[in-house]
């Protein structure tokens, strides 16, 4: 199996929340004991991640794939306890529901000479939102495809450093999957609406070694 290389990652679930306990009295409006007030919100959620990759390297060239499995069914329990969404007061149906997703991806590298490299990859990434109609909440996600195209230029020798100093330029495509909502405001009022777009992405970076 020589060339063959093969790895596993594995990320836990992780998540942060604000919680506030408070009394509140205002002058002549909310007199003594006052009112109590708990608000709890989440501020970010992170899934639990498992991925698989292997790649195989030849002679100036390589060619990798992976799958990532990202477990999202857990934020619908989180969202339970989030009273400025208050998912928990609603119906079964308008509660807002989020389904494991598989993102595969496949990339390769050719060496062009001992100090140009050239990579390219494509990956499809499934929303893990499930629901199309969220009430009062109205968050919009769509699959998306994604192509990469990377340069990478590596000078050897530098008058100022001893190590090689790398240059990489890249290139993204993300073409966003058509997909219909339905958007409810506070009213009730409810409008039919269609997501979709392309986004452009330029990246540059300089690697420094001491």
């Amino acid at each position: 199996m020589s060339g063959w290389e093969t790895a596993l990652a594995y990320r836990a679930e992780s998540s942060a929340s604000t919680s506030i306990d408070a009394n509140v009295i205002v002058d002549q409006t909310i007199p003594d004991p006052g009112l109590a007030l708990a608000v709890t919100t989440i501020d970010s959620f992170q899934p639990e991640i498992w991925v698989v990759g292997t790649q195989y390297k030849g002679d100036g060239w390589r060619i990798g794939g992976s799958v990532e499995q990202q477990n999202w069914s857990g934020l619908e329990d989180k969202f339970t306890s989030d009273t400025i969404k208050d998912q928990n007061s609603l119906s079964p149906a308008a509660r807002m529901q989020f389904e494991d997703t598989l993102t595969p991806r496949l990339g390769g590298e050719y060496m062009l000479n001992d100090n140009f490299t050239f990579r390219a990859g494509v990956a499809y990434e499934e929303s893990p939102l499930k629901t199309t109609r969220n009430p009062e909440i109205n968050y919009l996600d769509t699959d998306k495809i994604s192509v990469g195209l990377g340069l990478s230029a590596t000078y050897n020798r530098t008058r100022l450093l001893a190590y090689p100093v790398r240059v990489d330029l890249g290139y993204q495509y993300q073409m966003l999957q058509e997909r219909d909502f339905t958007i409810v405001d506070f009213n009730g009022n409810e409008e039919d609406v269609t997501a979709d777009g392309d986004i452009h992405v330029f990246s540059g970076s300089i690697t420094l070694r001491f």
